[in-house]
């Protein structure tokens, strides 16, 4: 008797950023952010836990957007005046050529040696598939990588500046701290007193 599987498949996609700060020998140091996209699929047995499937579903989308990001950071382009890094250049060209050896040497071996043809297919086909991902990271890469504008510098640097104060506030120790709200405390009185006594000079002149 045939079983038949009955469930439901849930689909997400996911847009993820990491902000970096990419060396560039012709710009310098420039702040950038790398943005990276992915899918997921979730299943949903017997249409049960459909919760469950979407949340898997979105964590497989992200962890693909997050392994983008490493590949295009591989073949990273400078985000301004988008030149290669000489580093990405000649990872691709390993990964290029090291799917044509993929490709090549099980052909090689079919003629010279008579070896199936059913393994340089599987070779020829996988090395196709790499070469076309790699291709593919290789020609988005400078369009995912771009410089942050000047209103998210100036977020950035308000956004360090409250996390450096609360990072600050969380080291004092609260003796510290006591002694702080102490010294505030004693001044705020005494500006008090200061106010009510030029109070009392200006009424006794009138």
């Amino acid at each position: 008797m045939p079983i038949f599987y009955v469930g439901g498949r849930v689909t997400a996609e996911r847009t993820e950023s990491k902000r970096i700060d990419y060396p560039c020998v012709r710009c310098g140091v420039v702040p950038a952010r790398v943005v990276g996209t992915g899918k997921g699929t979730g299943v949903s047995p017997f249409f049960l836990a459909g919760k469950r499937a979407q949340i898997n579903a979105h964590h497989a989308a992200l962890a693909v957007a997050r392994r983008e990001i490493d590949d295009i950071l591989t073949f990273s382009t400078c985000p301004r005046c988008k030149a290669r890094a000489p580093s990405g250049a000649r990872r691709f060209r390993l990964q290029l050529g090291a799917a044509g050896a993929v490709a090549t040497i099980p052909l090689l071996a079919m003629i010279l040696f008579g070896l199936h043809w059913a393994i340089p297919a599987v070779a020829i086909g996988g090395a196709l598939v790499f070469a076309v991902l790699t291709l593919r990271i290789w020609i988005i890469a400078p369009a995912r990588i771009v410089p942050l504008t000047p209103e998210e510098l100036a977020t950035e640097k308000k956004a360090k500046v409250r996390s450096d104060a609360r990072a600050q506030l969380r080291s004092e120790s609260d003796e510290e701290r006591r002694r702080r709200r102490r010294e505030r405390s004693d001044e705020i009185r005494r500006e008090r007193r200061a106010a009510a006594g030029v109070d009392e000079e200006e009424e006794g002149e009138d």
